[in-house]
């Protein structure tokens, strides 16, 4: 299998894994987050990127990940979305 090909099965799978923790969250309280100023994060998108990066390590374990980190996470705005 080409490299290309194998990425692209890769992302299918990471989109579908993600889609599988929003659905399981789906219309459940959940916390909200400031990542910046006016930018909105929940702790269902934290979940999916920490889901995201699992799969990147397992299956490309050479590879290194770039990534912005949320310091704000911890210190956000919480409270219950619907």
């Amino acid at each position: 299998m080409k490299r290309m090909d194998k990425l692209l099965e890769f992302a299918v799978r990471c989109a579908r894994e993600s889609g599988r923790i929003q659905r399981r969250r789906y219309e459940k309280n959940f916390e909200i987050h400031h990542k910046g100023e006016i930018n909105l994060v929940t702790d269902v998108d934290f979940a999916c990127q920490e889901q995201i990066i699992k799969l990147i390590q397992k299956n490309f374990p050479e590879d290194n990940i770039i990534r912005i980190s949320v310091t704000q996470r911890a210190e956000g705005l919480t409270g219950s979305g619907k």
